[in-house]
């Protein structure tokens, strides 16, 4: 698996002109929107993608073609050779991407904010073990039940995401753990035995707040396999820090 991780605004600003892809649904959607940062993180974020998929599958940006499923998870297109996966999270003007050609992946990205009622949330997608977890974590302080919320949201987040159901497809079904250290959960009927969920610790050179929470999910089909190491092994997760520079 591999993830890359970078600051849209350092793209775009990296640029004389516009950063625009080559694919008309892309260009017609970064049209509509009106917000001249939201538009330029937009473009930037789907140039970026063609051009990660397009170096591993040796082909150009602008041949690749992308498929939404039912639930709105994008795919390629792919009409011979292996198939590559690949899942994509912004948040705060950064973009995480991970890629995969064994099997589906899911990431998540999130930077904490004030004002938002975690227990409301909570109640709506942690099972009920992760929100007696949470409230545990809120009574220790409030910081606490922020951190608390927001590492089992990415896990779970990246978890829907890998199983391309999002959360339609019964949040608060699934256990995701809290540590940081990688659980398989049970995920039959969806496609694959189980999906492993692993929270990620952001490389210290992109200078992103401390406090950013990130998590990866990838399938299984075999319950009985070792659980793999952590992803700050290279030999199952390697991060590229994007160099706008470069």
């Amino acid at each position: 698996m591999d993830l890359w991780l970078a600051r849209l605004d350092d793209l775009g600003a990296s640029e004389g002109e516009p950063v625009g892809p080559s694919g008309i649904d892309e260009s017609a959607r970064a049209a509509r929107i009106a917000d001249p940062v939201a538009r330029s993180r937009y473009l930037a974020s789907r140039r970026l993608l063609r051009g990660i998929l397009a170096q591993r599958l040796k082909r150009q940006p602008d041949t690749l073609e992308f498929e939404v499923s039912h639930h709105g998870k994008p795919r390629l297109v792919v009409e011979d050779g292996p198939a590559l996966h690949f899942n994509l999270s912004h948040a705060g003007g950064w973009l995480l991407i991970a890629t995969r050609v064994d099997g589906p992946i899911g990431v998540d990205l999130e930077f904490p904010r004030d004002g938002i009622d975690l227990g409301r949330l909570a109640r709506r997608v942690f099972s009920p073990a992760e929100q007696a977890g949470l409230q545990r974590a809120t009574e220790r302080s409030a910081a606490a039940g922020q951190r608390w919320f927001f590492g089992c949201w990415t896990r779970k987040e990246a978890l829907l995401k890998c199983l391309g159901t999002g959360f339609a497809g019964g949040a608060s079904a699934f256990e995701v753990g809290v540590e940081p250290t990688m659980h398989r959960v049970s995920t039959p009927g969806h496609g694959c035995d189980s999906v492993c969920v692993n929270s990620l610790e952001l490389p210290e050179l992109t200078a992103a707040p401390a406090r950013a929470h990130a998590a990866v999910a990838w399938s299984s089909q075999d319950l009985s396999v070792a659980a793999p190491r952590g992803p700050g092994d290279g030999a199952i997760l390697r991060y590229h820090w994007v160099d706008p520079t470069a």
